[in-house]
């Protein structure tokens, strides 16, 4: 499950994302990052990602989408608690290599 709460902030957009980012979730927030971007466009937006507890590779990707488009659009994404991505990237790997025998 994920939880996204939208707040709008002074100067910036902030989601904070509860959960995991993974699966079926990840497409739930594609359609809210679309429709909060369509909402305020050329706003700053913030993923708050402290709060999730899993990412899958569809997840750490969407978020490399994010800040690409981002540095393409000249607007600014900041992933905040991004090493939780790499974080269970490498807990993904290690898993990946203790089942091998």
């Amino acid at each position: 499950m994920l939880k996204i709460t939208v707040q709008s902030e002074d100067e910036e957009i902030l989601m904070k994302l509860e959960g995991e980012l993974a699966g079926t979730w990840v497409g739930e927030l594609e359609e809210c990052w679309q429709a909060t971007r369509a909402s305020s466009p050329g706003r700053p937006t913030r993923l708050d990602l402290n709060g999730v507890t899993r990412v899958d590779d569809a997840g750490r990707y969407l978020c490399l989408l994010y800040t690409s488009d981002a540095a393409d659009e000249r607007s600014s994404v900041d992933l905040g608690g991004r090493g939780i991505i790499k974080q269970k990237k490498e807990q993904t790997n290690t898993r990946s290599t203790d089942n091998v025998a």
